[in-house]
């Protein structure tokens, strides 16, 4: 009888063991179904603005790609500020002219005709070493953001997307401009009148 006892005994210890095991795995498992992983979206970052809101037709963002997204992302900013200083650059240039390039024509002419060719050498060699040792991208920042050193506290999401937006219609402007003076040989000021 102390032998059919303790053999009862080592088999609901068993079981007993069998039943909490599956009830801690049962909880984690659940655990696991209900503690969902943020999975990336850039549809939810800044610039997802009126009136296209999110658009990639050629589906380049990824779904869960950050890494990939903030290439695009840095990459859409350094051309978005360029061809807002170049779009800007071509409207000045008609009127203001440096000290020893009073000769040289407005518009794209200029890259052609010495010494504007000189002067875009310079300027593009000084640009390259500003991006490359000044403006150098952070990875802990987010794209674009090299802090604000004047204290403007201008580096919130409605300033974000509107450097954004002018800088995809910058780009958009300076094609303009470009294939404009290419159809009709006039410079950027002198398509206008």
């Amino acid at each position: 009888s102390t032998v059919l006892a303790s053999g009862l005994l080592a088999v609901s210890a068993i079981v007993g063991r069998r039943q909490k095991h599956k009830t801690v795995r049962s909880a984690a498992e659940e655990g696991a179904k209900t503690e969902k992983i943020e999975v990336f979206n850039p549809a939810k970052e800044p610039g997802v603005t009126l009136p296209l809101m999110y658009f990639d037709p050629a589906g380049f963002a990824k779904m869960g790609d950050r890494a990939g997204f903030r290439n695009l992302r840095v990459s859409e900013l350094k051309h978005g500020r360029v061809a807002m200083m170049a779009a800007l650059g071509t409207v000045i240039q008609h009127n203001i002219k440096f000290p020893g390039f009073d000769e040289v024509p407005g518009g794209i002419k200029a890259l052609i005709t010495p010494p504007g060719t000189y002067g875009f050498i310079v300027l593009l060699a000084i640009a390259g070493g500003m991006e490359l040792v000044v403006w150098k991208q952070d990875d802990d920042k987010e794209p674009g953001n090299f802090g604000d050193p004047l204290n403007f506290g201008m580096y919130q999401e409605e300033w974000r997307n509107r450097e954004l937006n002018n800088g995809r219609m910058a780009m958009i402007s300076i094609l303009g401009i470009i294939l404009a003076e290419l159809v009709s040989g006039l410079d950027g000021v002198e398509q206008i009148w």
